[in-house]
């Protein structure tokens, strides 16, 4: 009888020590997405105002080209080229925003589906 009291207070010692660690891994995984949810607002701020650029140089450029169209012969082709290099330069920069938040969301999604599969593993492990 007492060394199965023995077993069962090493046993219940070693259960203390990994929900220690497990709350300690949960403490990290909280700050995680604290620091990755921060990090989305930031970039979400700056989305629509890369999206304001984007339409400013496509009005900008639909200007020129109805200048250049009425005989204005200020717009030559290497500024064309230019603003459109930036266009295409603006969408690349949304579009690169755009997957990583992707990215960032699925390895998110990933870890929080390990985390629950180890606190169920663990949970079954203790029951």
């Amino acid at each position: 009888m007492v060394e199965q009291m023995e077993a069962m207070r090493a046993m219940f010692a070693q259960a203390d020590a990994s929900r220690g660690m497990v709350d300690d891994r949960l403490g990290q995984v909280a700050e995680s997405m604290d620091r990755l949810t921060r990090q989305i607002e930031a970039e979400g701020v700056s989305t629509p105002y890369l999206i304001r650029i984007a339409e400013g140089q496509q009005q900008m450029l639909a200007a020129l080209e109805g200048r250049s169209e009425e005989g204005g012969g200020h717009v030559d082709a290497e500024s064309r080229m230019r603003l459109r290099s930036i266009d295409v330069q603006l969408l690349r920069i949304l579009e690169e925003m755009s997957a990583g938040r992707q990215e960032s969301l699925s390895e998110l999604r990933g870890d929080v589906a390990a985390l629950t599969r180890a606190i169920r593993q663990l949970g079954s492990g203790q029951a």
